[in-house]
């Protein structure tokens, strides 16, 4: 029970940093590329995960995605940056 425990909560710790880093990078990328498109920025953002977790190319376009979409266009729930919105 307490390697369950101890499993899950690695496992947790581990997404969790996972998340933080891409958030983290397409954060940097908005504020270093002004106006730029959602398409743009999960395109960079892929790039610069891209070396680092080969393994996890699927999810990491997943993450991407996501980040870019909800911080380009302010809509994400979870968001620990404050963005400005921009037309399509």
């Amino acid at each position: 029970m307490k390697v369950t425990l101890l499993f899950l909560a690695v496992a947790f710790a581990v997404a969790y940093a996972q998340f933080n880093m891409v958030a983290h990078e397409v954060h940097a990328i908005i504020a270093a590329n002004d106006g730029i498109t959602v398409d743009e920025c999960v395109k960079k953002c892929d790039d610069a995960f891209m070396l680092m977790v080969a393994k996890d190319e699927t999810l990491n376009d997943h993450k991407c995605s996501q980040e870019c979409d909800c911080q380009i266009k302010a809509t994400c729930p979870h968001s620990m940056f404050r963005t400005t919105t921009q037309a399509d």
